[in-house]
């Protein structure tokens, strides 16, 4: 399952399509039925209301306002 969240965060960081994950992780089909499954059920939802949760106790702004890319990024 952590493989499956993890090809799911590379898809919008890497511009990668959904049929094409890098080979280290589950096939597409499977990243992709789990990231449909999951959003159904409210995770996704939930996540990001534990992550806002978090960042306001942490006394941050809710969301963040900027992004860091470093040299190797680009």
């Amino acid at each position: 399952m952590r493989e499956v969240v993890n090809a799911r965060d590379d898809v919008p960081r890497g511009g990668v399509a959904w049929r094409q994950p890098s080979r280290c992780f589950p096939p597409w089909r499977t990243i992709y039925g789990w990231f449909i499954r999951l959003g159904d059920a409210g995770t996704w939802e939930s996540i990001h209301r534990l992550v806002t949760l978090d960042r306001e106790r942490a006394e941050r702004e809710a969301s963040p306002s900027a992004v860091i890319i470093d040299g190797q990024s680009v």
